[in-house]
């Protein structure tokens, strides 16, 4: 799940308020603060044809 989460981020597709709201379910309070730290970089997943 930590990677699932992490990549929505990464691509701007969640929120810092969701990303923060897996605590404690999916994600632990550090793996958080990691993802949290990690740059955005949206519009980077490209469907190729």
């Amino acid at each position: 799940m930590y990677n699932y989460i992490l990549g929505q981020w990464v691509m701007a597709r969640v929120s810092q308020e969701w990303v923060m709201a897996c605590v404690p379910k999916f994600i632990t309070a550090e793996q958080c603060a990691v993802i949290l730290a990690t740059p955005q970089t949206p519009g980077t997943l490209k469907m190729e044809n």
